[in-house]
């Protein structure tokens, strides 16, 4: 009878042994690797991008995570996105056993799809830059894995040669002359698609008077003002970078011309978007238009998202990746629902390449020859806003989205 009682206990003991294992491996987070550069000359949009994450891990772990299980996000600093620091931290992240990566953008070489190529997690950027389309291309089907979650950043030359003769009309504004300026920094995210805009440009008849390179960091914008008031083109866009580069533009422009009047607009590729550039021009700002992505605030989805977003941070957020990187995390937690499993990596892959998905205000489809965003109205467009009041105002595509039409900027005399 001992013996045997012995044996019962022992298989108990070892069932319990089993169910607390058991019990400890359903408690077990699916961790979420938040690459994001929180310090350097990108920090605004990280900050966006890491608010908006630490958001939807809250929302979803308040409604019982996914699977039953716990989310719990692992931030890591990108800095300023060299590619040692870049690789560095998406090797830590890696080997912390996240089932995922995502982030807005964290580095200007492809050296986080290089480094990704090694492993089988997914991996989501919200970067629109060919560079990184071009490496998932160039690496498949190594980079299988890696989701370049926008279009290429030369879907700004094809939108710029289709927005930018409606706008005359739009504001009742008989432009002087056909001149155009072309100012940008010497890198490929800039000068790739302002290139071709000057092509298209002077095949459609606008004469390129200025065209100019710039360094990052250009503190003294005088000697771009003074061509802009001997040339007085009507049509002045910008390709800069960095958002202060851009605001530094931006409060020269308004100090030369503001008072004694200009009769041209100003266009910018993507970075009034950002807090950094609308914290540093503030009235300065006014008028400005510029074309990347907007946060749809006519959306009643976004609508309740961005309230949820003030009532967490005490403010609504300036920049559009608020919304985009949501969408993201909203895009692999479908995947991860439907497959079952978040360590299923290809399983989770597959899913996102074979459904589209409707997010808070854009239809993602990708092209499995790049695993890279369909652009056009119907999937993911380019959207352009003007700058009234310290707000942000959509004016294209002409959809349920739209907000007003642009008007004349406050120089126009």
């Amino acid at each position: 009878m001992r013996l045997i009682h012995t044996v019962v206990t022992l298989i108990v003991g070892f069932a319990l042994v089993l169910f607390a294992g058991s019990s400890i491996q359903a408690a077990e987070t699916i961790k979420i690797g938040i690459p994001v550069p929180l310090t350097g000359p990108f920090a605004s949009v990280g900050d966006t991008a890491d608010k908006a994450l630490k958001l939807a891990i809250a929302e979803y772990n308040a409604k019982g995570g996914l699977l039953g299980r716990q989310l719990e996000g692992i931030v890591m600093d990108t800095q300023d996105g060299r590619p040692e620091v870049v690789k560095a931290v998406f090797e830590r992240l890696v080997n912390s056993k996240v089932d995922v990566l995502m982030t807005s953008y964290c580095a200007l070489s492809p050296i986080d799809v290089q480094t990704m190529a090694k492993y089988d997690v997914p991996y989501f950027s919200g970067i629109a830059y060919h560079v990184i389309a071009d490496a998932i291309e160039k690496g498949m089907p190594d980079t299988r894995n890696v989701f370049h979650v926008s279009w290429s950043q030369m879907a700004y030359a094809d939108s710029f040669r289709e927005v930018l003769p409606t706008i005359p009309a739009k504001m009742g504004w008989r432009p002087p002359n056909n001149k155009m300026a072309v100012i940008r920094v010497e890198f490929p995210y800039n000068t790739a698609p302002s290139d071709e805009v000057i092509k298209m440009a002077q095949k459609d008849g606008y004469e390129v008077v200025i065209n100019e390179f710039t360094q990052f960091g250009k503190v003294d914008w005088n000697d771009i003002m003074t061509k802009l008031d001997r040339e007085r083109p009507a049509y002045v866009s910008l390709w800069l970078l960095l958002a202060t580069d851009s605001a530094l533009f931006q409060k020269a422009f308004v100090q030369r011309f503001g008072k004694k009047g200009y009769d041209g607009i100003v266009v910018y590729q993507y970075t009034p978007s950002t807090p950094e550039y609308m914290a540093l021009t503030k009235e300065a700002a006014e008028g400005v238009i510029w074309m990347g992505g907007s946060m749809k605030v006519n959306e009643p989805a976004v609508a309740s998202y961005l309230n949820r977003w003030k009532a967490k941070y005490g403010a609504y957020p300036t920049d559009n990746y608020a919304t985009h990187v949501r969408q993201i995390f909203d895009m692999w937690a479908e995947a991860v629902t439907a497959t079952g499993c978040s360590n299923c990596y290809n399983r989770v892959v597959n899913y996102v390449l074979q459904h589209p998905h409707k997010g808070l205000h854009t239809n993602f489809v990708f092209n499995p020859r790049n695993n890279t965003t369909l652009y056009g109205d119907g999937f993911y467009p380019v959207e352009w806003s003007q700058i009234r009041g310290g707000k942000h105002i959509h004016v294209y595509p002409e959809n349920k989205y739209k907000e007003g039409d642009f008007i004349k900027p406050p120089w126009m005399k």
